[in-house]
């Protein structure tokens, strides 16, 4: 399966078959999976800046934070 060419609800769909968390930085990706369509858990990290840097310091927090999003539910994280 070519990830990089889906549309978001294919990718959710997809990702659902093999996955339990999705962790992206896709915002409008929480509107994708109204009422939990997919047994798929989503944390959507909210950020300017797409670098590894700016995440490192949270990895923890981003670690919690997915395991506590259970199936069907959308959290998000704010990252300055």
């Amino acid at each position: 399966m070519n990830w990089r060419s889906l549309t978001n609800g294919q990718l959710l769909q997809g990702a659902a078959g093999h996955f339990d968390l999705l962790i992206t930085l896709d915002q409008n990706l929480r509107f994708q999976n109204p009422a939990g369509e997919y047994p798929l858990g989503i944390v959507v990290l909210v950020t300017k800046l797409n670098d590894l840097a700016t995440y490192r310091p949270r990895f923890a927090e981003i670690r919690d934070l997915a395991r506590q999003t259970k199936p069907g539910q959308t959290n998000l994280l704010q990252i300055s």
